[in-house]
């Protein structure tokens, strides 16, 4: 039987300047973002260094959401790569970054992108 753990994050709020146009480099918007991470669960042995720690993803999460990135699809590249070089037991992630209120018209939801990896 193959057992998979699954670590997450949902609804992390974060300020940023992320976008192509003006605008959005100055303004300023919300979003969120949703992480999950999987491991095997047959590896975990009640150690934290067996599972993933969530503060740690969410210091990944702040430190590339505080840099401004154009596209949503290169931020949510730089986190992966940043994730998956500080855990080496992830065998599946899973990112969305959800931008609110995008630039385009009298648009009143939001915008995202989602990434998933199988390891």
């Amino acid at each position: 039987m193959k057992e998979i753990l699954t670590i997450s994050l949902n609804k992390i709020k974060f300020w940023g300047f992320h976008g192509v146009f003006p605008e959005e480099k100055i303004l300023g918007n919300w979003f969120t973002v949703n992480l999950d991470v999987s491991v095997k669960s047959d590896v975990i042995n009640g150690t934290l260094q067996q599972t993933i720690d969530y503060s740690s993803l969410y210091a990944i999460l702040k430190e590339e959401m505080s840099r401004p990135t154009e596209l949503l699809e290169v931020l949510v590249e730089k986190i992966k790569e940043k994730i998956l070089s500080s855990f080496s037991n992830i065998t599946c992630l899973r990112i969305e970054i959800h931008k609110q209120k995008p630039a385009i018209g009298l648009l009143d939801g939001n915008s995202f992108v989602e990434l998933k990896v199988e390891l």
